[in-house]
């Protein structure tokens, strides 16, 4: 993409915002820029605000200290002391995200009308973990020489209320048990219930600890929080869709420019970046737009699919991420043979009449002579609860790569892919549970700034339950197969374009696309495999032999 094509973008992807009621999220994601810094109040404004939320901050500009909370996205695990007080132990936010706040002696959070805030996660800061796990000059360690000390390390939460207060606590490290196999410090973002305070007007948050001295307190008073008002995690053991109905009037969007960060859908957060100067965004956007026909960026927010009345749906421009719910806890789901969950996309209007045409800034895929091996596809990375990464999966949005033209194509309907995301919330799988998935584009067409294409795409129904081989009759197609056995190519007869997944009999994906009756064979494939064809819902198996 030329620097003209980004000036353009910068100056007039601008549009209304229109904001519904929805559900809410303090993540903090929008309080810093980068990774390994904080912020502690200097600029003496004298709070946070993120989301529905105000939280408190008192910074001394003649001792440079600070006390209440700051915003950290601070990695270092292993520091130990004063010096690194803004880092969690956990070296990230909540499901590997890159923010969250740190507690620091007296901190407040209180919101503009009363509400029930259902739990926050919490941690220990590194600086308090190691005091705990190791001693210091000033701390003991926790346990004792021995390990029988009964120690312990507390947060306290306290509701304010019009007709009173509440108390709830959370213990950062317990040592109290007869039982030595029971004693722990936290190491890991823990899910702190706050719904018991009720409709609260602000909560105050204090700690405590069994390792007391003349001045009080020695055990380093701080703690980190993310995510306040998240729902429980184990509200989503049973994996639902996002519901995106009603969430927008119709023919509007909201682009980011007052959600703080991202949407909080289902207990799902889809990040965003909103610039305020540009008026710009990347990552998602939420929209009911139906313009299924302008080409140019003005037209950024709609699916060339089109939508329904009171639909709703996901757009995704540059790199989004989704945060799920952080838990050990894997998936579970209704009862199926082989459970997995998919998501509806599509392209946007944009994107495909680039595809379609070409444009002052995108080639026209296949090229004049349409032999030009063109593709767009969506590509998802998961990151797992322990921190571990999943193999890249993609979906395609275009293709023109087969040597039969017949297969080329550019999606212009919603259309999902079954089981692009069955290994990843596979409960039977050996995997821990996916806290993370990012959502990225990659195509054929790139240049000095990269995708020419406008890197846009449309999503709806996302985590929508899903059967992989097990299809009512009535939605059931017998498409006939040949040859059998198979070689190079299979055939099959039917006058719609398909989508196909090729697996072997341990369900792992070997080949995957699109075909109007034509797929060619991976030369390195034989065996027995299994076929699934699909398309508007019909869908058929198939046993198949590869010589």
């Amino acid at each position: 993409m030329n620097m003209k094509n980004i000036s353009l973008i910068l100056v007039l992807m601008i549009g209304s915002k229109v904001s519904a009621q929805r559900d809410w999220l303090a993540s903090f994601e929008a309080e810093l820029g980068q990774t390994d810094t904080f912020w502690n109040g200097s600029d003496r404004s004298g709070k946070i605000v993120s989301s529905k939320l105000s939280l408190s901050n008192d910074f001394n500009p003649d001792w440079q200290t600070w006390s209440g909370f700051a915003v950290s996205s601070m990695r270092d695990s292993t520091t130990k002391g004063y010096t690194n007080e803004y880092s969690a132990i956990t070296a990230s936010g909540v499901s590997y995200s890159n923010n969250y706040a740190v507690f620091g002696i007296g901190g407040k959070i209180w919101l503009d009308q009363p509400d029930t805030i259902r739990g926050c996660y919490v941690t220990n800061s590194t600086y308090a973990y190691l005091s705990m796990r190791d001693g210091d000059q000033f701390s003991k360690k926790f346990g004792g020489s021995n390990g029988t000390d009964p120690d312990y390390f507390k947060i306290t939460a306290t509701g304010y209320t019009a007709s009173g207060t509440k108390t709830t606590e959370f213990l950062l490290a317990d040592f109290t048990s007869s039982d030595p196999t029971k004693d722990y410090i936290i190491k890991d973002w823990m899910y702190f219930p706050l719904d018991v305070l009720g409709a609260v007007d602000s909560i105050v948050f204090s700690l405590s600890s069994s390792d007391t001295g003349q001045f009080g307190m020695n055990t380093p008073a701080y703690f980190c929080v993310d995510d306040i008002n998240a729902l429980h995690p184990d509200f989503k053991r049973n994996i639902k869709m996002v519901d995106l109905s009603n969430v927008l009037p119709m023919d509007t969007f909201d682009n980011g420019a007052e959600a703080d960060g991202g949407f909080y859908l289902g207990g799902y957060y889809f990040t965003n970046e909103y610039n305020p100067q540009w008026k710009t965004w990347s990552g998602f956007a939420l929209s009911s737009m139906n313009d299924t026909i302008k080409a140019d960026y003005s037209n950024q927010y709609s699916s060339v699919a089109g939508i329904g009345q009171d639909e709703s749906y996901l757009v995704c421009y540059g790199r989004g991420t989704v945060y799920l719910p952080h838990s050990p806890i894997n998936y579970t789901f209704y009862k199926t043979a082989i459970p997995t969950v998919t998501f509806e996309f599509s392209n946007s209007t944009w994107a495909y009449y680039a595809m379609k045409d070409g444009n002052q800034f995108a080639k026209k895929f296949g090229g004049e002579d349409g032999t030009d091996p063109d593709f767009l596809q969506i590509n998802i990375l998961a990151t797992f609860y322990d921190g571990s990464k999943s193999d890249t999966v993609n979906v395609k949005l275009a293709d023109f790569r087969s040597k039969y033209p017949g297969n080329h194509y550019i999606h212009k309907k919603w259309v999902y892919d079954p089981i692009v995301l069955e290994n990843l919330f596979n409960p039977y799988s050996n995997r821990p549970t996916p806290v993370k998935l990012d959502f990225w584009l990659e195509g054929s067409d790139t240049g000095q700034f990269g995708l020419n294409t406008p890197a846009y795409f449309c999503m709806k129904n996302v985590f929508k339950p899903d059967w992989f081989g097990r299809v009512p009759s009535t939605n059931s197609v017998d498409w006939r197969v040949y040859p059998v056995p198979a070689h190079d190519v299979i055939q099959i007869e039917t006058d719609v374009p398909l989508q196909y997944q090729l697996m072997d009999i341990n369900g792992r994906i070997c080949q995957t696309g699109h075909t109007s009756g034509l797929i060619e064979l991976n030369r390195t494939l034989s065996g027995v495999y299994f076929l699934q064809l699909s398309t508007d819902g019909r869908r058929t198996v198939k046993r198949i032999i590869i010589n």
